[in-house]
C-alpha cells in the first residue's frame, strides 16, 4: 500500500490521471498500424542481365591490358575474378584461354585483331558460336591525403581582440588575458597537441570491358565498369592517424566490379517495396500480407480476391481492394490479371495518383520478367 506522508489535491491527481492516460495512448499508437493507411512488404524481384548471352553457349577471358602500368598484376587479377564469376555461375561452357591462344598462334592472329572479320571467322570455326570478353584499365588510382582543421583550431584558440571579432574566444576575449594567465596557455598548448588530423584515402578502379563474338569479331556489349571505395583514419599532432591498407580498397573494388560483371552476364535480384492499402471495411488486409511475406502467396491471394469481390463496398473502398489485389498478383506474374485489376481501382477512383502510378509499375514488372525469360 502507498503512503502518502501529504494527502494529494484533487487537481494534483486529475493531472497524475490524465498524465496516464495521455501515456497509454501514445505507447498503444506507436505499436499500432491502424493509425496509417498503408502496409508496406519487402520483396527480391529478379532482374534481367544487360546484354543476352543466350546465343552464345561459350565464353573465355581475353586479355586485360593496364597500357599505363603495363607490369601491373592488376589486369591478370582482374581476368582471374572475371573468370571466378563465370565459373560460378554455370551458365557457360568456359573456353580455356591456353587452347585459345595455341590457335590464334598457329594461325597468326591477335587478340586486338578480332575486330578484323576474316580472322574472327577463323577463330570461330575451331570454337563455334561464343564470345570473347576482353579490356582495358582505365584508371588504377590510389589517393591519400592529411588534413588538418588550423582554421576552426585557430578561432577557438585566439582571443576575439586578436581576431578582430566581437565574440569571445574560447578562452578569454582579451590580448591581455594571453600573455598573462600561464593557466590559458596551458589549455591552448593542450589543445593544439591534440588538434584533430584527418588520414583520407581513395581507391578508384575502372576497366573497359568488351564481349566480342568469336565467329563475327563484332562487339557484342561494352562497358566501364568503375568502383571506387575509401576509409579515413583520425589523429592528432601527439598521435599520428592510423596507416590505410591500400590493398584492402583495392579488393573492394575488384570485388565490386565483378559484381558488375555478374549482374551484365546473369539475371540478379535486387530488393523492392511492395505498398497495399488498408481500410477499416477491408478488415484482412494485414493478415494478407502477414501471409505474402512469409511466401503464402496463393493463401494469401485467395484473402484479396475475397475483399475485391464485395459487392456492399463503395466506390473508393473497392478501389483499394481491387488496387491490393493487383499489387498481390504481381508476386505470382499474373500480370493481365493485375493490369485488368488497376485499370478497375482507376475506374472507380479517377483522381487516384497512386492507380495510374501502380499500372506503370505491373508493366515494368511484366517487361522484366520477359526480357528474364528470353535469357534463360
Amino acid at each position: 500500500m502507498i503512503r502518502y506522508l501529504n494527502k494529494p489535491s484533487v487537481s494534483f491527481l486529475f493531472i497524475r490521471n490524465l498524465l496516464g492516460i495521455t501515456i497509454i495512448l501514445f505507447v498503444y499508437n506507436c505499436g499500432s498500424t491502424s493509425t496509417s493507411d498503408t502496409i508496406k512488404i519487402d520483396v527480391e524481384v529478379l532482374h534481367p542481365a544487360k546484354v543476352n548471352l543466350k546465343e552464345y553457349p561459350r565464353i573465355a577471358i581475353g586479355d586485360i591490358i593496364d597500357e599505363e602500368n603495363p607490369e601491373s598484376k592488376h589486369p591478370r587479377d582482374i581476368a582471374d575474378q572475371l573468370t571466378s564469376i563465370l565459373v560460378s555461375s554455370q551458365r557457360f561452357e568456359i573456353i580455356d584461354r591456353y587452347k585459345i591462344d595455341k590457335i590464334l598462334e598457329e594461325h597468326n592472329f591477335s587478340i586486338s585483331g578480332l575486330s578484323e572479320h576474316l580472322s574472327a571467322a577463323e577463330l570461330g570455326k575451331f570454337l563455334g558460336a561464343g564470345v570473347l570478353v576482353i579490356g582495358r584499365i582505365s584508371q588504377d588510382r590510389y589517393s591519400e591525403n592529411i588534413q588538418t582543421n588550423f582554421e576552426g583550431a585557430i578561432s577557438r584558440l585566439l582571443p576575439s581582440s586578436l581576431l578582430g571579432f566581437g565574440v569571445a574566444g574560447a578562452y578569454g576575449s582579451n590580448t591581455e588575458d594571453y600573455y598573462t594567465n600561464p593557466f590559458l596557455w596551458l589549455l591552448v598548448i593542450k589543445d593544439i597537441l591534440t588538434l584533430e588530423i584527418d588520414r583520407k584515402a581513395e581507391y578508384r578502379l575502372s576497366a573497359n570491358i568488351k564481349f566480342i563474338d568469336i565467329q563475327t569479331g563484332k562487339i557484342v556489349y561494352s562497358e566501364i565498369f568503375t568502383a571506387e571505395n575509401s576509409d579515413r583514419k583520425k589523429g592528432s599532432l601527439i598521435s599520428s592517424p592510423a596507416e590505410i591498407d591500400s590493398s584492402k580498397l583495392y579488393l573492394s573494388c575488384l570485388k565490386d566490379i565483378s559484381e558488375q560483371f555478374l549482374k551484365t552476364i546473369g539475371s540478379y535480384t535486387i530488393d523492392d517495396t511492395l505498398t497495399f492499402q488498408t481500410d477499416s471495411l477491408l478488415s484482412q488486409v494485414k493478415l494478407a500480407t502477414d501471409l505474402l511475406e512469409v511466401e503464402e502467396i496463393e493463401d494469401g491471394l485467395k484473402i484479396f480476391e475475397g475483399m475485391a469481390s464485395q459487392e456492399t463496398l463503395d466506390n473508393s473502398v473497392k478501389a483499394k481492394a481491387f488496387y491490393n489485389l493487383g499489387i498481390a498478383q504481381i508476386l505470382n506474374h499474373k500480370y493481365k490479371d493485375a493490369l485488368a485489376n488497376m485499370k478497375k481501382a482507376l475506374h472507380l477512383n479517377p483522381t487516384s495518383s497512386r492507380y495510374k502510378e501502380a499500372i506503370n509499375i505491373v508493366k515494368e514488372y511484366e517487361q522484366r520478367k520477359k526480357q528474364v525469360d528470353e535469357q534463360q
